[in-house]
């Protein structure tokens, strides 16, 4: 749904800055006019308590806001469903993946060229804090973004911006990288001269899709006004700068329309889940009928009865060798710090055993550099909030 209203992004000069992770960490400004990067200014002041310590001219001008990519999940979202999902149903989709619970951020839908949906989340107990502190100040903000999303779009581009790499696919998803993980990350992601450089090279002897001189923070704030993404009219009331507006007495009357059609939607949605849950439920009652005759059915539900079976499968099929390929893993495992396992799968003809690990960066280099030398197979994906999800195969020994 379309907004009805769009706060105006000014030209001319502008303050932008970039959210730190925490209260007390130090926050970077651009001060200028997009339009003429070289004479803009820069700086960092030692925290949001201390925004009071900008000069007046750049406190009274337009402020952008950038919400950091360590901060934030840009992904794209499978669902083929014809039901209209809020971006909060739709994350919890992402729930496996991101190790994180999604109850606990916030969620928006952010526009994209691409066949699925593109979802944008952060944690709601962080930019609570970080808006609050930003509004003590009286700062003018007129647009909030993710920085990702003010990477150039139409190709995959990465640049070098706040001491680390920002990726972002064709799509729209995103990424940061850290430098020390640039060189052996982004070749497994994307093939190198697929991918538009803004800046300088972040290693040597490769050759890209296309080469720019403007990078990091003149890069994004160029690309900020024209990228048609703005939160802050999507914000609830409480998150948003106070306004000295008034509002005419029948936008109430709106206002209540809105949240009665809204509960209507979310009323129609849930039914249609139930409904379809019910069916499903009904269509397994009846295989397990057809399957065994009744002289043979134990006075069990249906789906416990398809669980006892999957469990004794496992147990017949995965004695032969699963046990050797797992000790591998166990092995490399007791290197990692709260190692959590996602995803299992033993194939018993092919004796390989994959497996789907939630890790820490630290842990995931050292995983990387293990698989070479040992020789068994490992790819990684893309690094969010400090976590990397790692897919290992192994090899179990003969039942010989």
């Amino acid at each position: 749904m379309k907004s009805r209203f769009q706060i105006k992004r000014p030209s001319g000069k502008r303050l932008f800055l970039r959210l730190p992770l925490n209260a007390e960490a130090p926050v970077a400004w651009w001060y200028g006019d997009p339009k003429m990067p070289l004479a803009a200014e820069t700086g960092h002041i030692a925290g949001l308590d201390r925004l009071d310590e900008l000069p007046d001219s750049l406190r009274q001008s337009p402020t952008v806001l950038w919400l950091p990519a360590e901060q934030c999940v840009l992904e794209q979202v499978t669902f083929n469903g014809k039901a209209k999902l809020r971006p909060d149903q739709l994350a919890q989709i992402l729930g496996d993946s991101l190790g994180e619970d999604v109850s606990e951020w916030r969620w928006w839908r952010m526009p994209t060229t691409g066949p699925h949906p593109l979802l944008l989340g952060c944690p709601k107990e962080w930019i609570t804090e970080m808006l609050t502190a930003v509004y003590t100040s009286d700062l003018q903000v007129t647009q909030i973004l993710p920085e990702l999303a003010a990477l150039p779009a139409g190709t995959a581009a990465v640049t070098r911006a706040g001491g680390r790499w920002l990726f972002r696919e064709e799509g729209g998803r995103g990424v940061w990288l850290h430098p020390d993980w640039v060189a052996e990350m982004l070749p497994q992601w994307r093939a190198i001269d697929t991918i538009a450089l803004y800046g300088p090279a972040p290693f040597p002897n490769a050759s890209w899709a296309a080469e720019h001189p403007e990078c990091g923070e003149a890069l994004l704030a160029s690309h900020s006004a024209n990228c048609g993404v703005n939160l802050l009219p999507k914000l609830p009331p409480s998150l948003r700068p106070r306004s000295e507006k008034r509002y005419w007495p029948w936008a109430a009357g709106f206002l209540a329309a809105a949240m009665v059609l809204s509960l209507v939607g979310t009323l129609g949605t849930a039914l249609y889940f139930h409904l379809q849950a019910r069916d499903d439920h009904q269509q397994v009652n009846a295989l397990y009928q057809g399957w065994f005759p009744k002289d043979k059915r134990d006075d069990v539900d249906a789906y416990d009865k398809i669980r006892r079976q999957r469990h004794s499968l496992i147990q017949q099929f995965g004695t032969i060798n699963f046990f050797n390929a797992f000790w591998q893993y166990a092995q490399l495992q007791s290197q990692w710090a709260q190692p959590q396992v996602q995803h299992l799968l033993f194939d018993r003809d092919k004796r390989t055993l994959t497996l789907a690990v939630n890790l820490s960066e630290t842990d995931a280099k050292k995983a990387m550099a293990e698989a070479k030398r040992a020789g068994f197979t490992a790819k990684f994906a893309t690094p969010r909030q400090g976590r990397v999800i790692a897919t290992f195969t192994f090899r179990g020994a003969n039942a010989n």
